[in-house]
C-alpha cells in the first residue's frame, strides 16, 4: 500500500514539475500558445493525476466513431481481438466455484452419513 502511495506521490511530483514553465518562459505567451493549441481542433490530455481509466474514458466513443466513418465510405475494418474471442475467465470461474461448493456439500453428506451409519463406537475407539 505504502509503494503505492509512494508511486502516486511521485507521479504527482513530476507532473508539477512538468506543468511548472521554465525560469527563462514568459507565462503569459506560454498560455496564448495553449489557448490556441486547443482551438486548433486538438484534443488536450487530461494531466498525469488522472488514472488510466480517467484519462482514456473517451477512446470507446471515438473507436465507434472511427468504425461507423469507415462503414460508411465501405472500409471493413476487421473487429479487435478480445470482440472476435471474448474472454472465458467469467466462466470458467463460475465453474471453479460451483464445483468446490458441490464439493464441500457432497463431502459434508458423506460425512453426515458416515457418522450416522458406518462410524464406529466411541468406546471401542477409546
Amino acid at each position: 500500500m505504502s509503494e503505492e502511495l509512494s508511486r502516486v506521490k511521485s507521479r504527482r511530483k513530476s507532473a508539477e514539475r512538468k506543468s511548472r514553465p521554465p525560469a527563462g518562459i514568459n507565462t503569459k505567451t506560454k498560455a496564448v500558445h495553449t489557448s490556441t493549441e486547443a482551438h486548433s481542433g486538438q484534443v488536450v490530455k487530461p494531466s498525469g493525476g488522472l488514472s488510466r481509466k480517467a484519462r482514456y474514458a473517451s477512446g470507446g466513443a471515438e473507436r465507434a466513431e472511427k468504425q461507423q466513418r469507415a462503414a460508411a465510405e465501405g472500409e471493413v475494418d476487421t473487429p479487435s481481438r478480445s470482440q472476435s474471442y471474448p474472454s472465458q475467465r467469467v466462466r470458467w470461474s463460475k465453474i471453479f466455484v460451483n464445483t468446490l461448493s458441490a464439493l464441500f456439500i457432497l463431502l459434508l453428506a458423506f460425512l453426515v452419513w458416515w457418522g450416522i451409519e458406518g462410524a464406529p463406537e466411541l468406546r471401542t475407539l477409546w
